[in-house]
Parts: C-alpha cells; structure tokens; sequence
C-alpha cells in the first residue's frame, strides 16, 4: 500500500506509528539504550500529549499504537524523539550518519477490530522475529501490561480491550487467548491476518 502523505492524514485519532533504524542499524545494543529511548519517549509524551496503548521496542525498529487529539503532536514529538535518541546514540557509540532512515511513519486506524488486531501485531512482534519464543520473555512492549496489569509508565488502558469481557480480569485472560491464538500461527499467517484487518480499517472505515 502507498505511503500517505502527512497532509493527507486524519488530524487526530488512532495511528499505528514505526520508526526503523538506517540500513537495519541495531539502535538499541543493551538495557540502557532501551531506557534512554522509554525516557524520551515519556517526556515528549508530556510536552506534545499523546496516548500509548500497545508498544514494542526490537533492536532495529519500533512499534507504538497510539491515540492522539492532534496529529501535529504526535509529529512534534516523533520528530523530537528521533531527534534526541539520535544524538544520545551517536555519542555513546561514536556513530556518524543518519541513525534513522526515514520520519515515522503513521498509519490510520480506522475500526476497533484493526486496533485489536494491530496491538497483538505488535506485541508479539520480537516472537515473530525468532528473539524470543513466548512474549512474556520480552522486556520491551506492553504485553506484560495488557495481560498481567504489570505497571509501565509508557501505557494506557487499551479501549478496545473491553470488547474481551465486562471485568479487568476477564479483559486480561480474554486476550491473553487472543495473544495465544497467533502464537499458534506462523509469522506469515498473523502478518497476513494483520494486513487483511489494515486493508479493510484503512481503506474502507469499517
């Protein structure tokens, strides 16, 4: 699908956004590095106010599902994170060049079920890539929070998790199956799953 123009895009609402490292640069090499980027990311979050509601930091790229009242916000504060972590990076590791290969990209969220499906997505995102075989063995994303109520400074209740029962419990447990149904499919098969949901919130608004 072609890349929206910033222009173009809905002035608030719900946004898939991914921010991927120049050339498959590994931007985070150790614990540090993770937390300096979560410190950004929470600082900017109070300067231009957005809402998290499903993250992953992997070594080359991230992922956030996001709910924002202005877009120009959420554009402030990418810009602003990228901006910083870059500069943090290239002191540590005496880096040169561009540590990002291009401005975030914001993908609409049209529908509740592309909301849902886009936080599993990404929340088991290092599980698809092979860093790890379950995703309570990842440190960095908030499935430790959807699932377990472990508190992370960076997350806010997810709305679309209500659709999973009328308690917190029964939310949790509900997708904590949902979780463990694409762990049940390949790679492929959840990143198709995924893809089909987007098509349909992003072009068509169902």
């Amino acid at each position: 699908m072609p890349r929206i123009p910033r222009k173009y895009l809905p002035d608030k609402g719900f946004f898939h956004v991914i921010c991927r490292s120049n050339n498959k640069l590994v931007i985070f090499k150790e614990d540090e590095d993770f937390e300096e980027f979560i410190g950004r990311v929470v600082r900017y979050k109070i300067d231009w106010p957005f809402d998290i509601y499903n993250y992953c930091l992997m070594p080359t790229h991230v992922h956030f599902v996001i709910n924002t009242r202005d877009i120009f916000y959420l554009s402030k504060a990418f810009q602003g994170i990228q901006v910083s972590y870059a500069s943090y990076y290239s002191k540590k590791y005496s880096y040169k060049g561009h540590l990002w290969h291009a401005p975030f990209r914001s993908i609409p969220i049209k529908s509740e079920h592309y909301l849902t499906y886009c936080g599993r997505y990404v929340e088991i995102n290092a599980v698809n890539a092979g860093i790890v075989q379950h995703p309570d063995a990842y440190s960095w994303s908030s499935y430790k929070y959807n699932v377990h109520g472990v508190r992370d400074k960076l997350v806010e209740s997810n709305p679309s998790l209500a659709c999973f029962g009328d308690n917190i419990y029964e939310r949790r447990q509900g997708y904590k199956s949902f979780i463990y149904a694409a762990l049940s499919l390949d790679a492929d098969e959840e990143m198709m799953k995924y893809e089909n949901v987007k098509v349909v919130g992003d072009i068509e608004g169902e």
